[in-house]
């Protein structure tokens, strides 16, 4: 399987990208949030990798962060949702946006994404609404707001703290005082290192 690539962008398009690696040009199929992060053409890129296969047909997704692609393969793995629509869903709106909507039952803005119609809105609703958790005063921050690139690494902060065994209100409330402190440009593990002394 193949979960990233690090090469030589060779194109580029909002949709479509080449990467050589080594020699050889991988076509990887990206949303737009990805194409807006891509440095400019010949220039080294990496990117986290779903390697989709059916039986007509083997692809090549790419995101700019782990966290788009987990999104992209919880969004597949629902009924009647397959790649295409998924990338779609990513391109027409943010994750953040998309967990708002959801955890609010909002079909009318899921609606205004391109491909969804109601019954798709309503299923979506119905199968993330679960696995984003129950809102409670931590996760009303996450659903606001905010760079994506600083709610990216809060989010790897608070996964990290939960594998730690902190409860997820521990861990957000201990990764927004860090990110306020060394602000947007801090890195992963500052963050991590900074948010277990402000643990209670």
């Amino acid at each position: 399987m193949i979960t990233h690539l690090k090469g030589t962008l060779v194109s580029k398009e909002p949709v479509l990208v080449t990467i050589d690696v080594g020699g050889i040009g991988y076509s990887v199929h990206i949303p737009l949030s990805t194409y807006e992060k891509l440095p400019e053409k010949e220039s080294n890129v990496a990117l986290y990798t779903h390697f989709h296969v059916r039986e007509d047909e083997m692809s090549l997704y790419g995101f700019h962060t782990e966290e788009e692609r987990k999104m992209f393969r919880l969004l597949i793995g629902i009924s009647g949702i397959g790649p295409k629509v998924a990338l779609g869903i990513l391109s027409g709106t943010g994750i953040l946006q998309l967990k708002k909507a959801v955890m609010e039952g909002d079909v009318d803005r899921l609606t205004t994404i391109k491909g969804i119609g109601k019954k798709t809105a309503q299923r979506l609703i119905v199968e993330l609404r679960d696995k984003f958790g129950a809102a409670d005063d931590g996760d009303e921050w996450l659903r606001e707001g905010g760079e994506t690139e600083l709610d990216s690494t809060v989010m790897t902060t608070v996964s990290a703290l939960e594998t730690l065994g902190y409860s997820r209100k521990q861990a957000l409330e201990a990764a927004k005082k860090s990110a306020r402190s060394l602000g947007a440009d801090a890195l992963p593990e500052d963050l991590i290192r900074d948010a277990l002394s402000n643990i209670r």
